[in-house]
């Protein structure tokens, strides 16, 4: 994952949409694409559903969509926030 972000974050210029669902990618390779989606301003889609993102990599791709107003559409896909809070 760290290869193909850091070529989009340098070379991308023409890829609107990113289909890398079921691509097996987790809390690190979300922070991946977080950090790649800081730089993008052409990618415009991405879908990540049927992958296996957490909290923590949910968290990540959020935070980069406050500085990335490209993005149009993203799709996890998946369920996040499985963690269960216990008020004591």
């Amino acid at each position: 994952m760290k290869h193909l972000t850091n070529a989009l974050k340098e070379e991308n210029n023409t890829l609107q949409k990113l289909n890398l669902g079921g691509s097996n990618i987790g809390n690190k390779g979300a922070k991946c694409i977080a950090e790649m989606l800081v730089v993008n301003k052409t990618l415009q889609e991405i879908r990540l559903g049927y992958n296996i993102i957490g909290d923590e990599g949910a968290k990540s791709i959020a935070t980069s969509l406050v500085v990335n107003t490209g993005i149009r559409v993203i799709e996890l896909g998946q369920k996040i926030g499985d963690k269960r809070v216990l008020k004591s």
